[in-house]
């Protein structure tokens, strides 16, 4: 099972700029940085085979040994998604650089629930309409046909997920919802 963390480089005026004010850009990216590291260390804890952090940036000391790293390109969010998606094979999960408070153990119960018999997929809805996880086993072949053209990140973007699977016809494990974002 692989764990794909997608994320920005925590550098100011890029990362959490609705958090200005009422921090500054500095301030911001402290933050970023530190649910980046907490994110990832947490991969790392689970029992991922791989970890791979697709990252629109470049790493830095915060990216611990152990992260494969690779980069998103240009594109659109969802353009990016599917291009991260297209060089992991499946199964995969992928959370966010925002979920520092899922632990080693939330990481590996849901990796449990992407390996159950009869699963093509699983998807963690957000308190804020969006989504925290997303995870595929081998179906659909590309992911592509599973995120382009929803809007992300959206109020409307979980819903639209969802039924995205549905359309697709895929066996869904709806996750508990959490925060994508707890900062």
């Amino acid at each position: 099972m692989h764990l794909l963390v997608v994320a920005k480089e925590p550098v100011p005026g890029r990362v959490k700029t609705r958090l200005c004010p009422p921090c500054d850009p500095e301030g911001a990216a402290a933050i970023a940085e530190a649910a980046l590291r907490d994110t990832l260390e947490h991969a790392l804890a689970s029992h991922a085979d791989r970890v791979v952090l697709a990252l629109d940036g470049a790493p830095a000391e915060w990216c611990p040994p152990g992260v494969e790293v690779i980069g998103q390109g240009d594109g659109d969010f969802a353009t990016r998604l599917a291009r991260a998606w297209g060089r992991v094979p499946r199964p995969t999960l992928q959370i966010g650089m925002d979920t520092p408070q899922l632990g080693p153990e939330d990481l590996d119960a849901v990796m449990l629930s992407l390996a159950e018999p009869g699963v093509d997929a699983v998807l963690g809805p957000a308190f804020d309409g969006g989504w925290w996880g997303l995870g595929l086993c081998g179906r659909p072949a590309s992911a592509e046909w599973l995120i382009a053209g929803i809007a992300v990140p959206r109020r409307a973007t979980g819903p639209c997920q969802l039924d995205r699977h549905r359309v697709l016809g895929l066996r869904l494990v709806k996750l508990t919802v959490n925060f994508d974002d707890p900062g």
